[in-house]
């Protein structure tokens, strides 16, 4: 009977990720925040959207492709499309989209350095509405930290002021 409880404790901790890598919660938070922030950089105008009108009314539907440097060097690039429509005002504004974010050699604050195979970028959908979005980021990277590259699953949901999910199977704060 014992065996059995160690043996559902194991596949119950593989079921919620587990750590899958040499991460520790730090290194995850340091990789959800660099996401992150190339997510909040890419702005319309960035795209080459138009500017609103006196009447503070906004339609766009464009493809972005924006590049972020990382601060410990690479980049990450998001591309894709994206609709935007604010038919009267910023608390009228629907947001959609779904676009892919690829990490080269993106090396974040705390010195993990992220790779998104090869054809395989991350994908980061888009919605909301009012001042009330929800990006979700979902895929495989490759995190290398202190020499050791490891391939671990990424689960990321942003909104303004939150991070929830988990990368490599550590769950974010």
């Amino acid at each position: 009977m014992r065996k059995f409880f160690i043996v559902a404790a194991a596949i119950a901790a593989a079921s919620c990720g587990g750590n899958q890598s040499n991460l520790s919660k730090d290194d995850a938070n340091s990789v959800a925040s660099q996401l992150s922030e190339a997510i909040a950089a890419a702005r319309p105008e960035q795209a080459g959207a138009p500017a609103g009108s006196g009447a503070n009314l906004l339609t766009i539907s464009t493809n972005l492709n924006v590049t972020q440097a990382c601060p410990g060097g690479g980049n990450l690039n998001l591309s894709g499309p994206i609709s935007i429509n604010c038919p009267a005002g910023i608390f009228s504004c629907t947001y959609s989209g779904t676009l892919a974010l690829a990490a080269n050699q993106c090396t974040t604050p705390a010195g993990v350095t992220i790779n998104t195979p090869a054809g395989q970028p991350l994908t980061v959908t888009l919605s909301g509405s009012g001042l009330n979005f929800t990006a979700t980021a979902t895929g495989t990277l490759e995190v290398t930290v202190d020499g050791v590259t490891t391939t671990c699953n990424v689960d990321v949901r942003l909104s303004p002021g939150l991070r929830l999910g988990s990368v490599c199977g550590i769950s974010l704060r």
